[in-house]
């Protein structure tokens, strides 16, 4: 199947890209492997009141999932990707096309590729006493200190794994084995940004 764009992601990043990218006319789909954390970091927002707001952005995200079907986009929803061709030509990287679980015969190729994947909670990011890897594309990752200072003593403190993101180039391509992609953007968290 082929699309101007595709993005792996179906959270607030990737909607709102989907979104901007319909309205310049692109066909594009969306790969979700499930439900995006819009709802928790929302209602995560008023811990007081956090049962209504979890309702209400679980409201927020159906309606943007539903937008963007009303435009026009296209929405694997409880798929995910488990394969990337990915070629490289020039000394860069190219995406060339995904194979995802449901649609294993089917290569989804695409012009253009984002990733909007988020990292740990969302799996835009694996960890394990090896290290943190992206699992799609085995982009780069900055790791700001060594496995033993990934955790921080007070629990409650902010961890320094999360600040684990994909590497990119300054206009968010992602970047594998220090060479950058042609047609694959990072953005949201997976990106840092």
């Amino acid at each position: 199947m082929k699309f101007d764009i595709i993005i792996i992601g179906a959270g607030a990043s990737g909607l709102e890209k989907g979104m901007a990218k319909l309205a310049e006319g692109k066909r594009v789909a969306i790969v979700s492997a499930g439900r995006s954390t819009i709802s928790i970091r929302y209602a995560a927002e008023d811990i007081m009141d956090y049962d209504a707001r979890l309702k209400e952005g679980v409201k927020k995200e159906f309606e943007l999932r539903n937008a963007f079907r009303r435009k026009g986009g296209v929405l694997f929803e409880g798929d995910e990707v488990i394969g990337a061709n990915v070629a490289e030509k020039n000394g860069k990287w190219e995406v060339a096309g995904l194979t995802t679980r449901k649609l294993q015969d089917e290569t989804l190729v695409a012009d253009e590729y984002y990733l909007a994947t988020g990292k740990f909670f969302s799996k835009g990011l694996r960890s394990s006493y090896m290290g943190i890897e992206e699992p799609i594309f085995g982009l780069d990752v900055v790791v700001p200190q060594t496995p033993a200072e990934w955790i921080a003593q007070d629990f409650t403190a902010e961890q320094p794994f999360m600040k684990a993101h994909v590497a990119t180039t300054e206009n968010g391509c992602g970047i594998k084995g220090g060479k950058d992609f042609t047609n694959l953007m990072c953005i949201g968290t997976i990106a840092n940004n």
